[in-house]
């Protein structure tokens, strides 16, 4: 079973009944009459809260807008005063993270914020160009249980404040921040809601265009309320659908809202209704039940279902703290010419900043992802940082011994293959590094052995940064070879091909940068320097070769333009020059790595696929999401979760039993791997047709 958060959310609405979903494996089972369901029990509704919100917003109208909530004038008091109120779950973890904020990203801007910082919940206002902050100790609270918040921007008097309430208490006096004088405050800013972030959640969200005092306040709190109880009852209609319901009653007799999680990723909101699993196994079906005062009760049942099991399943490989390094970062994947799988990551030695003592680490998987080796060391810079690994496994390699004779296989044949792995080494932070303070050097290594043991280092510097630049960064994740028919025709078939990232004269942001890319012909041995994507503000940037030979560039975008979407542009020349770049709108993302990768051609397989994954989201690194192109990313017609939680840098690659893996950050504290096959990532409409596959 796949690793998710569980939304048990409150959801006033009761949506229409559950529909089923597709079935593989029923041709000979025999479908039961569905029984009639009991209705949902009729209850008393909960008057909470004032009733003169301006507007307001359940969890799942947030969830279907991507937790994005387009400026209105009500999300603002201008020269007056508003309150909002909403219902969360904080997770139990250090650290900072965002709850709700309108503008004032990091306390920098106007605007206001809702966060919490090491168990104190802050809210935070910039008004006419003064912060102001109300802040409480939250560290008795229960985590991932409900509990309620109020915050209030006051300017009902000649001294503006900050004030908030959580659960119905006020933080006193000498918890708040300075006092304000009083100023217009109506930004453009959407509102962005972070949800699901390490099981974080936000529902029932109000704005008011008054101040809310404590009576008021105490109307969102009834102390007294006691949680519902709640059974499944389920019964089998056949094959894999079952018929599923509550057996619910409150003690208070008031209106329920449901949200069932069936074990398979699929979740609703209704009483009952029926499902339909795509695979047989053991499923953990959770029902969460809750009153309108947020008081939860979840309950749990093991459902049986026979049929072939999901093909679904996920290993940890870098868990921080295991062994030598504090933190893990940076996931590179790439499938040797063995069949093993070598995930490579930063070991980053003290802490989980991007600069310092950092090594390129490496584990080893013989079986496909679901087991993996010992963490060892591959590249080391002392105390300082070794980092943004890039790896291609060079198929077409002829390997030789030391005195140049060729290296013979078992049946006499001259053995093929060589990992080239390029990396930093860098003596400062990436902002140093942009404005000539530091600076990084690109270094190379080899392996015959497929990841066993490792040449001498090389610096290929010179040969493969823009001139006159400190800046330089191999893409995050793998390179690629070229091996399309087009590619032969023009004679570059089997060239290696590492996008890059640098920063432009003048320029010392470590994000504002243009990407390259840089090549070898001869298996590593010299480089060649493409040409610079001028004026667009790129970097983390992963290559495609498509199917009619051009290379594609997805890019971490910057543009003035960029509207949470990826960039792509396009060589039609293999790097010698690109077209326009332009915005993926099916391509939705926060500023976070991504990955793209060629899954099957039509000239060795049955049809075209590519494969793209990334964090889903316009609200922060979560939902992680592997999509799939049959029209070489014109559009990405096929989409599958991962983890509704939280995630971050990922890489793709393809195993030797023709299933897709990904390797990719939870954001918290592990690197995961999911392998998959293609008819669990297209919910059955697609599978692989063998006979259909041809020699290269």
């Amino acid at each position: 079973m796949y690793k998710k958060t569980i939304l048990a959310v409150c959801i006033a609405a009761i949506l229409p009944l559950m529909m089923g979903c597709h079935d593989n494996d029923d041709n000979h089972t025999t479908v039961k009459p569905p029984i009639e369901l009991p209705k949902p029990p009729i209850g008393i509704p909960g008057e909470v809260g004032p009733s003169d919100a301006l507007q307001s917003f359940t969890s799942a109208t947030l969830l279907n807008q991507d937790n994005q909530i387009v400026d209105h004038n009500d999300f603002d008091p201008g020269t007056g005063s508003m309150s909002l109120s909403f219902f969360f779950k904080a997770p139990a973890i250090s650290g900072t993270h965002s709850m709700i904020r309108k503008g004032n990203q990091f306390g920098a801007d106007e605007g206001y914020n809702v966060f919490i910082d090491n168990k104190i919940i802050y809210f935070r206002s910039k008004i006419g160009g003064v912060k102001s902050d109300a802040k409480l100790n939250i560290s008795k609270l229960k985590p991932d249980s409900w509990h309620h918040f109020v915050g209030v921007i006051n300017q009902d008097s000649a001294t503006g404040k900050m004030e908030l309430w959580v659960d119905g208490v006020k933080a006193t006096e000498n918890h708040e921040g300075p006092s304000f004088t009083p100023a217009e405050l109506n930004t453009s800013n959407d509102i962005i809601v972070t949800q699901n972030e390490s099981g974080q959640i936000i529902d029932d969200l109000r704005f008011f265009g008054r101040v809310l005092t404590q009576a008021d306040v105490d109307t969102f709190v009834k102390k007294s309320n006691q949680a519902p109880e709640a059974t499944i009852i389920y019964s089998p209609l056949g094959g894999k659908k079952f018929q599923f319901y509550g057996n619910i009653n409150d003690p208070e007799g008031e209106v329920m809202s449901y949200w069932w999680d069936m074990g398979d990723g699929t979740t609703y909101s209704s009483f009952s209704g029926e499902h339909e699993y795509q695979y047989g196994g053991k499923y953990a079906v959770k029902l969460a039940v809750t009153d309108p005062w947020r008081a939860e009760t979840i309950v749990e049942k093991s459902v049986e279902v026979e049929g072939k099991p999901s093909p679904y399943f996920e290993s940890v490989v870098f868990k921080h703290g295991e062994g030598a390094y504090a933190c893990y970062r940076i996931p590179t994947i790439i499938k040797s010419g063995n069949g093993d799988l070598l995930a490579f990551s930063e070991g980053r030695v003290s802490s989980c900043a991007d600069h310092g003592d950092i090594d390129v680490v490496m584990k080893r998987s013989t079986d496909n992802g679901k087991t993996w080796g010992n963490t060892n060391q591959v590249a080391d810079f002392g105390n300082k940082a070794a980092q943004n690994m890039s790896v291609v496994y060079d198929e077409f390699y002829p390997q030789v011994d030391a005195d140049g004779a060729a290296i013979l296989d078992d049946n006499g044949n001259q053995k093929l293959g060589l990992i080239v792995l390029v990396w930093n080494n860098a003596n400062g932070n990436e902002h140093d590094v942009a404005s000539g303070k530091a600076e990084r050097r690109a270094m190379l290594i080899t392996s015959l052995d497929h990841g066993v043991t490792w040449s001498a280092v090389r610096d290929i510097t010179d040969a493969v940064r823009v001139p006159d630049q400190k800046m330089h960064i191999p893409p995050t994740g793998h390179a690629i070879q070229l091996t399309t028919p087009q590619a032969k025709t023009d004679g570059v078939h089997g060239r290696l091909f590492f996008a890059a990232q640098y920063s432009p004269e003048g320029q010392s942001s470590g994000a504002y940068n243009e990407n390259y890319a840089f090549w070898s012909d001869d298996h590593g041995e010299t480089w060649v320097r493409g040409a610079q994507i001028i004026g667009e503000s790129l970097n983390e940037v992963q290559a495609v070769e498509l199917a009619n030979g051009h290379v594609m560039l997805n890019s971490r975008n910057y543009r003035p333009t960029w509207g949470n979407h990826r960039a792509v542009t396009i060589s039609e020349d293999y790097g010698v020059s690109y077209g326009s770049t332009v915005d993926d709108d099916e391509l939705i993302t926060p500023r976070v790595a991504a990955t793209i990768l060629r899954y099957t051609r039509e000239d060795i397989h049955d049809k075209n696929r590519l494969l793209f994954a990334n964090p889903a989201s316009t609200s922060g690194r979560q939902n992680m999401t592997v999509k799939m192109s049959y029209d070489e990313g014109e559009s990405w017609t096929v989409s599958k979760n991962i983890t509704t939680g939280s995630a971050a840098y990922s890489d793709l690659v393809i195993q030797q039993d023709m299933n897709i893996g990904l390797l990719w950050e939870d954001n918290v504290d592990e690197i995961r791997y999911s392998s998959f096959d293609l008819d669990w990532l297209t919910k059955g409409e697609d599978a692989l047709e063998l006979n259909k596959f041809k020699n290269k």
